[in-house]
């Protein structure tokens, strides 16, 4: 797997804000491969900026939620994260609700999926990307690829580690004039590091959206 694709081999933070990470919008292409999801592939400095929430957190409990969709009962898996570390958009200690479409209707145990999208086990330790959905609840940012697990080091360093296994979702990218989709797999890093390089990202995004900063500045000049 590339640099430009989450795992680098050098983990140098003072040059990974140039890094382009792979990661996923939400709006699908108009068509997929036979085992994929196909999203169109994003650096994740965009995605950090984009979400409304980033969150470190442990799953408390999974249920599925009915709501009615153009006459019929649709089921919606909901997810209860208690938040640990806030880097952006909620608040240490709280419990949010994730919410994506599909899970096992309990009327006819019949399950309804879409490849690609998440799904959360109790007890686990997650950092999410979130988009917010209504007044109370959210879903993760660019389906799977908004999901990193905290996973145990099977290295001698000992370090915890995110693992983001892409699964069933497919990223499309262009390169001479044609789409290549790549099925992706499973990639880590440190925790630690992958947690620093999301805050310098939010970080030098707040200081470019300042009054004063360069680019409000000729925000400025550009509104005269």
């Amino acid at each position: 797997m590339s640099a430009s694709r989450f795992l680098v081999t050098r983990w140098d933070l003072r040059r990974s804000i140039a890094i382009s990470f792979a990661a996923a919008i939400s709006i699908a292409l108009s068509w997929a491969t036979a085992s994929a999801t196909v999203v169109r592939e994003v650096p994740i400095e965009r995605m950090a900026q984009d979400a409304d929430a980033i969150v470190l957190g442990r799953v408390e409990r999974t249920g599925v939620r009915m709501r009615v969709i153009d006459g019929r009962w649709v089921p919606f898996t909901v997810s209860e994260i208690r938040v640990l570390d806030a880097l952006a958009g909620a608040t240490r200690g709280e419990l949010i609700e994730v919410v994506e479409y599909g899970g096992i209707d309990p009327r006819t145990q019949r399950e309804t999926r879409i490849a690609g999208s998440p799904r959360y086990r109790a007890g686990e330790r997650v950092l999410l990307f979130l988009e917010r959905v209504g007044a109370a609840g959210f879903r993760t940012y660019g389906m799977a690829l908004g999901c990193f697990r905290v996973v145990p080091s099977d290295r001698s360093d000992g370090r915890q580690r995110v693992r983001r296994a892409l699964g069933a979702v497919g990223l499309a990218s262009w390169a001479a004039g044609s789409m290549q989709v790549d099925e992706g797999g499973a990639a880590e890093m440190p925790l630690e590091e992958f947690v620093a390089f999301v805050r310098s990202v939010l970080e030098q995004s707040a200081a470019l959206d300042e009054p004063g900063s360069a680019t409000d500045g000729r925000a400025s000049e550009g509104a005269r």
